[in-house]
Formats: C-alpha cells, structure tokens, sequence
C-alpha cells in the first residue's frame, strides 16, 4: 500500500514519468572523467539505456571526478537502483577495456533524489550547471563542454 501512494504522489507531482536526479564520484579523484573518448562512452551507455533498461536520461554534465544526470523510468523499466548498479558495472568495465584503466571507476556514493515537478527540475539543472564555475574550471556554464541532453525529459 505504501508503494502504490508513493507512486501517486509521483504521478501527481510529475504525471506518469517521474524525473531523478543522479549524482555519483568517482573513486579515485586522480581519474579524470572530462575526456572525449569518456565522453563518448558515458553518452553512448545513456544513449542506449532505454533500449536496454527502460530508462531515459535526460540532461548531464561530467565534471572531472563526477557525474549529474536525470532519468526518467519507462513502463518496462527496471528498478532505478538495479539499473544504476548495471550502468556503474558496465561503464566500468568499457572504461578500463577502451581506455586501459583499472579496478572500479565509481564510488559507493550515490545521491539519487525524486525531482518534485518541472519547476524543481529546471532549478536543479541551473545549480548543477555552475559546479565547473564554483570548481573554477570555467568562467561561464555554457562554456563547459562535457555536459548535454540525450532526451527531453521536461
């Protein structure tokens, strides 16, 4: 019973696709994420998440040692928390095969938190936006390169 009227909490809130906000680290801050072949496979995993798992990813942006992302589950989806661990593995994996790294890429920490309504959305995404210019790593937010949006989830 609890589950059913937290899903229509959700429903209310967002109609039928709720939107969560993903946020997780690396485990080794040396590993830099900002690349473009990370790049590519980071986007090409989201691109194909759908297909595979059910889940849509919406906007993202990859700092040098951490992730942001938005999905948003499909009817056939798999539990977020099994498709996140899924992502965690299989990026892994393709990093240390395509790029010669080792061991585990991704921390522990994940921060996955139930986006309340577009609104709240679009605030997430401005706060997030300016992570590379509070890391001083750019001056404007547009200018940083490793961010983007695989699918409209607004």
């Amino acid at each position: 019973m609890e589950q059913h009227t937290q899903l229509e909490m959700c429903e209310r809130m967002w109609g039928e696709e709720p939107v969560f906000f993903i946020s997780t680290s690396t485990t080794d801050p040396h590993v830099a994420l900002n690349d473009e072949k990370v790049m590519s496979l980071l986007v090409e995993e989201w691109k194909l998440a759908r297909k595979r798992h059910g889940w849509s990813v919406g906007r993202f942006l990859v700092m040098p040692d951490r992730v942001f992302f938005s999905c948003a589950a499909d009817i056939s989806a798999r539990p977020l928390s099994q498709w996140l661990q899924i992502w965690k593995e299989w990026t892994s994996k393709r990093l240390n095969r395509e790029l010669g790294w080792e061991g585990p890429i991704w921390g522990s920490e994940l921060s996955r938190d139930l986006l309340s309504s577009h609104e709240s959305y679009s605030r997430k995404w401005q706060a997030v936006s300016e992570e590379p210019v509070r890391a001083q790593l750019t001056g404007e937010p547009e200018d940083w390169p490793w961010q983007g949006e695989i699918e409209r989830l607004e």
